[in-house]
């Protein structure tokens, strides 16, 4: 009798690993509820990411500015650091990483830092007549020499170009401090809710709703 030549050409069938077991009716309910208990987490991770791409897309805007002020380039600069942490914030808070608020709450308040400077330099550069904006807009000293000797009240055009300039700076001082703060509250006020979804969660659950994140 002649013994059979094994097949070397076809490789041998792995065994296949067994699927998970479904999880149970109870486990299904607290997954559900899981999920609808990180419902806020989830928006503020959201209004993070959408935060991120708002503040990229300013930096970009001055990063153009940069031809008409120099010293855009530091705001800019300023501008995408914030972008790139709410980038980080929102991924964690996705992680359910208590971490998560606190950085994004710090994050408000180092942009509204620098919107403020910036806008205080600004004003402070209009004032004193050392604004490359001001300059672009009314001209420099030889055309306002110019206008004034061709009759035009060259002072009463400075004075009413500073002053709208120092309003507009003063406005978005203003604005910077109750959007930024209150967005830095928003964040922060997003720590016990995350805390006490931790808490009260499965830690099965939470890997789960990170799983689907």
């Amino acid at each position: 009798m002649r013994t059979p030549i094994p097949n070397y050409a076809t490789p041998p069938a792995t065994p296949t690993a067994p699927d998970p077991a479904p999880l149970t009716p109870d486990q299904l309910f607290i997954a559900k509820r899981a999920h609808d208990r990180a419902k806020k987490i989830r928006r503020a991770a959201g209004v993070a990411r959408l935060d991120a791409i708002v503040t990229g897309l300013f930096a970009l805007l001055s990063l153009a500015s940069v031809l008409f002020d120099a010293s855009a380039i530091v705001i800019s600069v300023a501008l995408l650091a914030v972008a790139f942490n709410s980038f980080r914030g929102a991924s964690r808070l996705r992680r359910f990483d208590p971490s998560a608020p606190k950085l994004l709450a710090l994050n408000q308040l180092f942009l509204a830092f620098c919107i403020i400077c910036y806008a205080a330099v600004a004003i402070w550069q209009v004032q004193f007549g050392n604004s490359q904006i001001l300059s672009a807009l009314v001209g420099d000293k030889a055309s306002m020499a110019a206008l004034s000797d061709a009759g035009v009240d060259v002072k009463s055009i400075l004075a009413f170009a500073k002053n709208v300039m120092t309003l507009t700076y003063g406005a978005l001082i203003v604005g910077t401090l109750a959007a930024q703060g209150f967005t830095a509250w928003y964040y922060w006020s997003r720590k016990p809710l995350l805390e006490t979804y931790l808490e009260q969660t499965p830690s099965w659950a939470i890997e789960l709703q990170k799983h689907q994140a």
